[in-house]
């Protein structure tokens, strides 16, 4: 059968047609595309009210003299460009515009960038402020030791290492660089640092524990500190978790300085946090008056952060020296005074902490209250709220008349209840939790059992799923767990749990009469080792089951 003429160029047409309209669709996907600058730049050298720009022979519109403003997110500076509304291949530099109107450019030769290969983003370090810059790309290898370091009792499952120079990156927990597990709790990473960026290095670990990233905590937010080498290609800094600080810290440097604070602020004065470091330090040193003295100096000539510490950690300091009423008539001042409305609430908070660490429950919950008051709207995460409703409820947990314990209730349960934090969630329900038991309240426990059981990580759910049940091995009949521990069994894959779950199930087959079977787990779980403080707990009932030692 033959299509007449007419046919074929109605087809003709139809597949031009088609293919032009491809190419549209191909050729706006193209347009669409755009190529995104990310900048990082080094603590201290912006000012509140600077920006940065992109210039460079980027188009005519973009040019070496008016270039594109870029904007501040998640640590970065970025800017995203249409690829169509620029040249394919260009030279460009950055440069800060002061409040002022100055510029000030940045060193080296001209960064060039080739687009030829469609939309992509480009990652840079701002280059030539605030001090020496390696010579060399250098490897750092970091070891970290953390010992007996167990935050919450639970062990660390993952580690990464955070920082403020490529390739580390603040954002946590998704840009950090992963630690490597070797020995029995230590960790190890190795960085390559390109040459070019600033010699000094500001870092921090994280921790994945109860299936909850956090940080690693260190007194007034400060950070550690490698000071590197600019000649050196390969340094080691080797860290460890000292149980008698409760912190990390330095234990060893090959090519560089570790956290020497007092070294860097001299070198760098203001322009970087340094100058807050070494007070901070001295502070916890106990040096009082030079450290006040280093502070206020540095906050003479040093553009404000959002984390500032120092005075949260003063009356705590003083308190420790035995001036519990010099610390009070601080946070009192301090809450009278301060101009941030934040820091303002945390110093009601303050007082009444202070007021609860001494005894003075009653007296603490006025200040505890003003704060929840004054917390100002634009605390998003909600931090003071938490803080005063705890200790609220903890001013009454610790009250001997059980009417008044009881009052702790309705702080703890707006907490559980309103909060956005699922950890603060947490605390306010384990603390019901353990009202409820110490009083014999079986429904006010069940209740927030199973509310810890549907809140936080999978693996803190799974633990209180565990721990209800034990509760229930010790309150109920044997024969109403036992299909609960068959399923936890079959269901808790990480390591460290299933030992609990197997000291449960050696628990309910005493209950049950099958000592041998029980005593068989018991050997088991001390001999493994996977967990060690469940398989201290397994030796210690073993010793109980043994002739003359117990039940």
């Amino acid at each position: 059968m033959k299509m007449n003429l007419k046919m074929c160029k109605f087809l003709g047409i139809y597949i031009a047609a088609i293919i032009l309209m491809l190419l549209f669709i191909a050729a706006t996907r193209v347009q669409a595309q755009t190529v995104t600058f990310q900048l990082e730049a080094a603590d201290g050298i912006m000012q509140t009210g600077d920006y940065i720009e992109l210039r460079g022979n980027i188009s005519d519109q973009y040019t070496w003299d008016d270039g594109l403003a870029m904007q501040l997110q998640s640590g970065l500076w970025q800017v995203s460009i249409p690829l169509e509304n620029i040249q394919p291949v260009f030279e460009y530099k950055y440069v800060i515009v002061r409040t002022n109107g100055d510029v000030e450019w940045e060193e080296g030769v001209n960064r060039s960038y080739d687009g030829s290969d469609g939309g992509d983003t480009v990652t840079d370090y701002l280059r030539g402020f605030g001090g020496p810059e390696l010579l060399h790309p250098v490897q750092v290898l970091f070891e970290l030791d953390l010992g007996q370091m167990s935050p919450d009792g639970q062990p660390v499952e993952e580690a990464a290492l955070h920082g403020g120079r490529p390739p580390l990156s603040w954002i946590m927990p998704e840009h950090g660089v992963a630690m490597t597990p070797t020995g029995e709790n230590v960790w190890y990473a190795e960085v390559l640092f390109e040459a070019g960026i600033l010699a000094d290095l500001t870092f921090k670990f994280a921790f994945l524990v109860d299936g909850v990233w956090r940080w690693e905590e260190l007194p007034g937010h400060i950070d550690h500190l490698l000071v590197m080498d600019p000649d050196r290609t390969h340094i080691a800094a080797k860290m460890r978790y000292d149980t008698e600080l409760g912190r990390i810290v330095p234990e060893q440097v090959i090519g560089g300085e570790l956290d020497n604070y007092a070294q860097a602020a001299e070198t760098y004065g203001v322009s970087r946090h340094y100058g807050y470091f070494r007070a901070v330090e001295l502070l916890q040193e106990g040096s009082m008056q030079a450290a006040r003295s280093m502070y206020d100096t540095h906050r003479e000539e040093y553009v404000a952060t959002l984390i500032d510490d120092f005075d949260f950690l003063w009356p705590h300091k003083l308190v420790e020296q035995g001036s519990l009423e010099e610390a009070l008539s601080f946070t009192n001042g301090m809450s009278q005074t301060e101009t941030d409305s934040w820091r303002r609430a945390y110093f009601h908070y303050l007082r009444g902490e202070l007021l609860l660490n001494s005894g003075q429950r009653e007296a603490a919950r006025e200040p505890l209250q003003q704060a929840l008051e004054t917390a100002p709207d634009d605390d998003t995460e909600r931090l003071i709220e938490g803080y005063a409703l705890l200790g609220l409820a903890i001013s009454y947990l610790q009250e001997n008349d059980i009417d008044e314990a009881m009052k702790s209730r309705g702080h703890l349960f707006r907490l559980a209840h309103e909060h956005p934090d699922q950890q603060m969630q947490r605390l306010a329900w384990q603390k019901l939790a353990d009202f409820s038991n110490s009083i014999d309240d079986q429904r006010g426990y069940g209740r927030a059992m199973q509310a810890l059981q549907t809140t936080g990580s999978e693996r803190q759910r799974m633990r209180s799923r565990i721990a209800w049940v034990v509760y229930r091995v010790d309150h109920e009949p044997p024969d109403s767990v036992a299909i609960e521990i068959q399923e936890l069994e079959a269901v808790v894959d990480d390591p460290h749990l299933a030992e609990e779950v197997q000291l449960l199930k050696a628990e309910h087959l005493l209950r049950t009469g099958a000592r041998e079977q029980a005593m068989e787990i018991l050997q088991q779980v001390e001999n493994r080792k996977r967990n060690k403080p469940a398989s201290e707990r397994a030796h210690n009932r073993l010793q109980t089951l043994q002739p003359g030692g117990g039940r």
